[in-house]
């Protein structure tokens, strides 16, 4: 019998093997907020970064980039994403930066990187819309673990798009149902209950359209 890790991946890679090669270019019309989330991630010298749901790694790429200083690490349930991942990073010079894992969200473990300690920031960009609603609260839980105390958790990913009319926003809900992405509550809840309220920062985008949210982790966990 198949696992619901192994039943989800194999519903991705049927999702993405037919857009993984246009799935860039095609997503830059909706998936907003992306750019003003590496531009928030902060990555002093040394930092390990690590992507949740790395996709293509057209973020992972653009962060390392911009902060040639740290390492990073991308993971991803689909083989087919992940296989368009490896061929974006052999176009580039970063090979000796940033390191590919299949494995699910749930299942990240900052050892089978060879890492020593957890990574001094993790992040969701557009990952927890697309994965099934029990695995949310896992998922987040897991990348909690796996982030250093002082670190941050970022995520950005579809909002309660708030600020428009609600036969808009109901529009909209349809229209990303049909790629398999839903806005889902439950997923501000569990980053909120992660770390005292000072830690954490809401920041709606566009009307409410995407929102970002950065999780500090106390020094003292």
């Amino acid at each position: 019998m198949n696992s619901p890790a192994s039943a989800q991946a194999m519903a991705m890679d049927r999702l993405y093997a037919g857009q993984k090669r246009v799935y860039d270019i095609s997503r830059k019309y909706y998936l907003f907020g992306r750019d003003q989330l590496i531009e928030k991630i902060h990555v002093a010298p040394g930092s390990n970064v690590c992507e949740l749901g790395v996709g293509t790694a057209r973020n992972l790429i653009l962060l390392a980039r911009r902060n040639p200083q740290g390492r990073y690490y991308g993971i991803d349930l689909s083989a087919e994403m992940l296989g368009e991942a490896a061929r974006n990073l052999a176009r580039t010079r970063l090979a000796d930066k940033i390191a590919l894992r299949l494995t699910a969200a749930e299942e990240l473990d900052y050892r089978e990187f060879g890492l020593d300690a957890p990574f001094d920031a993790v992040y969701f960009s557009y990952c927890l819309a697309m994965i099934p609603k029990e695995s949310i609260v896992p998922a987040i839980e897991s990348a909690w673990r796996n982030l250093a105390p002082g670190g941050v958790l970022y995520y950005v990913d579809f909002g309660p798009m708030s600020g428009f009319p609600p036969r808009v926003s109901k529009m909209f809900a349809r229209w990303l149902g049909l790629f398999g992405a839903h806005y889902h509550p439950e997923v501000v809840e569990a980053l909120c209950a992660l770390a005292p309220t000072s830690n954490v920062e809401l920041t709606p985008l566009y009307r409410g359209y995407a929102l970002m949210v950065t999780v500090r982790k106390p020094k003292s966990d």
